[in-house]
C-alpha cells in the first residue's frame, strides 16, 4: 500500500506487538507472532525516528514537532506534547522519563513525563547551534546527544544541567552514539568516516584511540574524477568488545572527464572496530550502486544499524540491512565472515530488530518482513487460563492455572505473570512474578475483595525468547466468610484445608466460597456449612469442585449443610475413598453431581441433586436416601448396576432414564415436588408436599419444626430446622409410592410401640383408676375436637409466618 512507503523508521518490538511509523503520517501496530494488523492511527506529519515501546505504551516522535503516546493494545491516543522543534531523534527511556532531542527552529533537549507528556525540563537553548537529529543515549546519569555539525553534549539526566561538550567535527547526522563502560563512542560522517572515543565523565578524548575507516569504506573511487563525496554512518552497536557500524559513501563522479557530473557511485560497508584501541578488525561490503538518477540516492543520510544476537552454538552474530541492495546479511561478529544472506522486497534504511527468535525488518517499499530463527524459536503463547470470564474467586486464596506452553526447541519454559485491577496489565500491574521452570499455577497474594482482577502471562525459554502475552482473563475477587478449624480462623478455605487434620471440622460461614482450584478434603476431615443454602461452594470453570481422595470407613471425610455447584463434577471420590454427604444441595454441574470412583464408598443422606447433567455416577458403592433427584438429564449411572443403592428417595422430572438400570429401592417415589423458589435457587420444599414425611422411618426427625409427622422428610433440608411442615393429619396419600408402604395409625389412637429416634413415647389410651370407666365414644369425640383445635392453631401459625415472610 503506497500509504506505508517508505518505512524509514525502524520498527519497535515488545510485549508481542510490532510498532511501525511511516513517511505517510501513520502509526501502525501488528501482532508479532503472525503480522496481523491490530490498529492504525494518524499523526500530523511524517515519522523518521523509531518509536519506543515501554510498559504497554508506544511513544512516537514526529516531524510535526510533537511527541505522541498511544496505548499499545488498541491505539488510543493518551497524550501528545509539542516539543518546539522538528523531531528526527528517537527518544530514550530512563528512570521513568523520556529524553528526546528537538531540532529547528528551537534545538534543545527535553525530559518528558512518560505518564502525562509534561515537560520536566529543557536544556541547551543557549548552547546548541544546530539541529540535534541523532537519537539520545542515556548512561550513568548522562544524557548524550549530537548536533548535526559534530558537536556532542552531555546533560545531567536529573535536572538537565550541562556537563560537557566535545567537538569532533564532521557530520553527526542521524547517527547515535553508544556508551560502553566508562566511554562514549561518537560516530561522524561528512567527507570522512570516523568513530571517536571520549570519557563518559568528562567528554575528553581517549588518548591513542583512533578509528578512521574512510579508506576502508570508500577505497578507490574507481574510474573517473571524484567531484564530491558524502559519507553517512549508522548508529553504533556493540558486541564481543567490538564497535559495529554500517557506513555508506555517496560519490559524485565525472566519468567521461568533461568536468561535469554524470554518475553517482554509492558504496556501503559494515565495519568492526576494537573498542579498546579503535583498530579496524574487519570490513565487509554491503552493496553498491551506480546511477545517473539523483532520486536513487537514499535520503536523510539514513543507513541501517547492525543488530546483534547469539546463535545456538554461542557465536555472536550481526545482521545488517542495506540501503543499496535488497537483501540482509548475517555475519559472525568476531571475524566478519558471512553466514547467510536473504532477499528482501526492497532496500531498507530502517534498522533490523531481533526479538523472540525473530528478525523483523521494515523496507523502503513499505513491507514489514519477519523471519524466524532456526536456532531458537519462541515458546507458544500460554493458554487455558483459569479462573476466567469474570467468575467470582476467593480474594484470599485465588490460584491461577494455565496449560504448559510448548517450546518447539524442547527448552524449559518459565512464565511471567502479571495481575492488576485497572483492566490491563501491560502499563501497570498490582503484582508480577516470574515462575520457576515447569510451574503452571500461582497463588495471587494481597488481593482485596471487591474489584475485578485482570491477569495474563507469557512464556520464556532458556535462551530468552518470549511468547506473546496470553489473552487477559478476569475474575471477581470476593472476600469469603470466615473459615474456622477449632479455635483457629483462616483467611481462606484452601488455607484451612491445608491445616486440617483427621477428626477436624472445618466450619464455614454464611456466604459464597468461589474456588479457583479443586478443593481436596483431607482424610477424616469434615466440612460443615451454615445451612444447605446458606453456604455455597462454587466450582465454576473447574473439572471438579471437591475431591475426596483418601479416607477410611472408620473415619470418612464429610460434607454437611452446604451447596456445591457450577463445576463439571460437583463431588468426586477417588478409588477407595469414603465420604459422607448430608444435608447438601448439589446442583448445576455440567457432568456429574456426584462421581464415585472404583471401590469408593459414599453415603448420601438428605440431599437435593438438581439440574446436573447426571445426578450421580458410581463405579464403587453409592448409598442414597432421603434425597430428591430432579431436573437432571439423568438420575443415576452405575457400573455395575448395584453400585447405587437408592432408598426413600424421590426421582422425578429428569429428562432421561432416572434410574439408568439401578433398581428402585424401598420407599422410592416418583412424585412432583414444588420448591419455594427454584428460579431464584431456593430449593426448600413447599409445606405439605408429597415427599413430606417420606424419608427413612429410622432416621432422626427431631430438628424438623412441628408438625413434622414424626418422620423425616426428603431433600437437603430434611431433618433440619428449615424442613417443610407436615400435613395436619398423619394420613398421607401413597400414590406413586415405590416399595412397601409404612403402617399408619389415626392421630387419635397412637400405637403403643417404641418411638422413632428423637421423639418421646405417647402412652396408649387406658382405663383410669377409682372405679371409673372411659367412654370410647367420648374419647373419640374429644380426639376429633382436639384434632380440629390443632389444625386451627397450625393454620393460624402458618398464616402468620407467611404474612411475616411476605413483609
Amino acid at each position: 500500500d503506497p500509504v506505508y512507503r517508505s518505512l524509514l523508521a525502524s520498527p519497535a518490538v515488545a510485549d508481542g506487538y510490532v510498532a511501525t511509523a511511516t513517511y505517510g503520517n501513520k502509526v501502525r501496530v501488528v501482532r508479532e507472532s503472525d503480522g496481523a494488523a491490530l490498529w492504525e492511527a494518524s499523526v500530523g506529519d511524517a515519522v523518521i525516528a523509531s518509536p519506543l515501546i515501554d510498559r504497554g505504551w508506544v511513544y512516537v516522535p514526529c516531524l510535526d514537532r510533537n511527541l505522541y503516546a498511544f496505548r499499545l493494545s488498541d491505539g488510543k491516543l493518551l497524550w501528545k506534547t509539542d516539543l518546539g522543534g522538528i523531531v528526527y531523534s528517537s527518544p530514550a527511556m530512563d528512570g521513568g522519563a523520556l529524553f528526546v532531542a528537538a531540532g529547528a527552529p528551537q534545538p534543545r533537549l527535553l525530559r518528558v513525563s512518560t505518564e502525562t507528556g509534561q515537560v520536566a525540563w529543557t536544556a541547551g537553548a543557549d548552547l546548541l547551534q544546530q539541529s540535534m537529529d541523532s537519537s539520545v543515549v542515556v548512561a550513568s546519569g548522562h544524557v548524550i546527544v549530537g548536533e548535526v555539525n559534530g558537536r556532542f553534549h552531555s546533560f545531567a539526566a536529573a535536572d538537565g544541567h550541562h556537563q560537557w561538550t566535545t567537538d569532533v567535527g564532521g557530520l553527526a547526522g542521524l547517527a547515535s552514539p553508544v556508551a560502553l563502560a566508562d566511554r562514549v563512542y561518537l560516530p561522524t560522517g561528512g567527507t570522512t568516516a570516523r568513530v571517536v572515543a571520549v570519557e563518559l565523565g568528562s567528554g575528553a578524548l581517549v588518548p591513542n584511540w583512533s578509528a578512521d575507516f574512510t579508506s576502508s569504506v570508500v577505497g578507490s573511487a574507481g574510474p573517473g574524477t571524484l567531484l564530491g563525496r558524502s559519507v553517512s554512518l549508522s548508529s553504533l552497536a556493540v558486541s564481543d568488545g567490538l564497535i559495529l557500524v554500517n557506513a555508506r559513501a555517496d560519490d559524485r563522479m565525472d566519468v567521461d572527464m568533461n568536468g561535469l557530473l554524470d554518475l553517482y557511485r554509492l558504496r556501503e560497508e559494515t565495519v568492526a572496530m576494537d573498542a579498546l584501541t579503535g583498530r579496524v578488525v574487519w570490513a565487509a561490503g554491503n552493496g553498491v550502486r551506480d546511477t545517473t538518477d539523483a532520486n536513487l540516492i537514499p535520503t536523510h543520510g539514513l543507513v541501517p544499524t547492525p543488530a546483534v544476537y547469539r546463535a545456538l552454538k554461542g557465536d555472536n552474530l550481526t545482521v545488517v540491512g542495506s540501503s543499496l541492495a535488497a537483501r540482509a546479511t548475517v555475519l559472525t561478529v568476531s571475524t566478519g565472515a558471512v553466514r547467510t544472506t536473504f532477499d528482501l522486497p526492497s532496500v531498507t534504511r530502517a534498522s533490523p530488530v531481533t526479538a523472540n527468535g525473530r528478525l523483523i525488518l521494515a523496507t523502503d517499499a513499505g513491507a514489514l518482513v519477519a523471519l524466524g530463527s532456526l536456532d531458537n524459536r519462541a515458546p507458544a503463547t500460554p493458554a487455558g487460563l483459569q479462573p476466567a470470564g469474570g467468575i467470582p474467586s476467593d480474594a484470599g486464596g485465588t490460584v491461577v492455572r494455565w496449560r504448559p506452553a510448548m517450546d518447539l526447541d524442547g527448552d524449559a519454559v518459565t512464565y511471567q505473570l502479571r495481575w492488576d485491577t485497572d483492566g490491563e496489565i501491560l502499563h501497570s500491574a498490582l503484582g508480577e512474578v516470574v515462575t520457576d521452570a515447569g510451574v503452571t499455577s500461582w497463588r495471587l497474594p494481597g488481593l482485596v475483595g471487591g474489584p475485578t482482577v485482570t491477569y495474563a502471562l507469557r512464556a520464556r525459554d532458556t535462551r530468552g525468547a518470549w511468547s506473546a502475552w496470553s489473552v487477559p482473563q478476569t475474575f471477581s475477587a470476593i472476600n469469603t466468610p470466615p473459615v474456622q478449624v477449632g479455635t483457629s480462623v483462616y483467611s481462606s478455605l484452601l488455607a484451612a484445608l491445608s491445616a486440617a487434620r483427621p477428626g477436624d471440622v472445618i466450619r464455614l460461614g454464611m456466604g459464597r466460597y468461589p474456588l479457583a482450584e479443586t478443593m481436596n478434603v483431607p482424610s477424616g476431615v469434615s466440612v460443615q456449612g451454615a445451612g444447605p443454602q446458606a453456604t455455597v461452594i462454587e466450582g465454576r470453570g473447574l473439572a471438579r469442585a471437591i475431591t475426596v481422595s483418601s479416607s477410611s470407613a472408620a473415619q470418612p471425610s464429610a460434607l454437611r449443610d452446604l451447596t456445591i455447584k457450577g463445576a463439571a463434577t460437583g463431588v468426586a471420590t477417588e478409588q477407595g475413598a469414603h465420604a459422607l454427604l448430608q444435608n447438601v444441595v448439589i446442583r448445576d454441574n455440567t457432568a456429574f453431581g456426584i462421581d464415585v470412583g472404583a471401590s469408593g464408598v459414599v453415603t448420601v443422606i438428605s440431599a437435593t441433586l438438581f439440574r446436573n447433567d447426571v445426578a450421580a455416577r458410581s463405579f464403587g458403592r453409592l448409598d442414597v436416601r432421603n434425597s430428591i433427584v430432579t431436573q437432571n438429564r439423568r438420575g443415576y449411572m452405575a457400573t455395575p448396576a448395584d453400585a447405587v443403592l437408592s432408598r426413600y428417595n424421590d426421582l422425578f422430572a429428569n429428562k432421561e432414564d432416572a434410574y439408568g438400570g439401578v433398581a428402585k429401592g424401598a420407599g422410592d417415589l416418583a412424585v412432583e415436588v414444588s420448591f419455594k423458589g427454584a428460579a431464584a435457587d431456593d430449593l426448600r420444599v413447599q409445606d405439605e408436599s408429597r415427599t413430606t414425611d417420606r424419608g427413612d422411618p429410622s432416621d432422626d426427625f427431631a430438628r424438623e419444626p412441628p408438625p413434622n409427622g414424626n418422620r423425616v422428610n426428603m431433600g437437603a433440608f430434611a431433618g433440619t430446622e428449615q424442613a417443610e411442615l407436615s400435613q395436619t393429619s398423619s394420613t398421607v396419600a401413597s400414590e406413586s409410592f415405590q416399595g412397601p408402604a409404612p403402617v399408619e395409625s389415626p392421630v387419635t389412637d397412637p400405637p403403643s410401640v417404641p418411638p422413632p429416634r428423637g421423639r418421646a413415647a405417647t402412652p396408649a389410651a387406658a382405663g383410669s383408676s377409682g372405679g371409673c370407666t372411659v367412654d370410647p365414644a367420648a374419647g373419640s369425640r374429644r380426639g376429633w375436637w382436639g384434632a380440629v383445635a390443632v389444625l386451627a392453631l397450625v393454620l393460624g401459625r402458618r398464616r402468620r409466618d407467611r404474612d411475616r415472610d411476605e413483609s
